[in-house]
């Protein structure tokens, strides 16, 4: 099964996994026919230190799939603009900027004038133990040795 494999800082991470988070805004999205799974791939805090987290089973360190959730629909967020050279971004009513865990000029910031993507977030499940990326394969079939920038295809845990 095709999938993709998401990486995310940890207070995202925890934002996800706890509930709160249900859009994860992309500037691209994957050509997956929808529902897809999507891995999450914790990246390293910075300094190194763990992350202590109720949510996240405790102390994780980073560097490790995580997770997963389903991302069953994704909102298209166009970029719009008015002839005195302001622009913004709109968004159907399918969600609202709370879902994405963002404040309007964090999305501005972020998106600049480009269009992006909300990845809808449903069934997150956290492992009961975080995995390496040599356990998960790219799209060609090979290990994965290092994480993605930003999202990648990827086969899941089989080859």
């Amino acid at each position: 099964m095709k999938a993709v494999m998401l990486s995310l800082r940890p207070q995202w991470c925890e934002k996800i996994f706890n509930g709160s988070k249900s859009i994860e805004v992309r500037k691209s999205r994957p050509s997956l026919d929808m529902p897809f799974k999507v891995y999450v791939y914790q990246t390293k805090h910075k300094g190194g230190k763990a992350i202590v987290s109720e949510v996240l089973n405790s102390v994780y360190g980073g560097g490790k799939v995580i997770g997963s959730f389903v991302c069953d629909r994704i909102v298209d967020i166009k970029s719009s603009g008015d002839d005195c050279g302001n622009y913004w971004h709109e968004w159907s009513d399918e969600c609202d900027i709370e879902d994405m865990y963002l404040s309007y000029e964090e999305l501005e910031m972020y998106l600049g004038k480009q269009v992006g993507y909300g990845w809808h977030i449903i069934e997150p499940k956290l492992f009961d133990k975080p995995r390496d990326l040599g356990e998960f394969y790219d799209g060609r079939g090979r290990p994965i040795k290092r994480a993605f920038q930003s999202w990648g295809y990827c086969n899941g845990e089989e080859n």
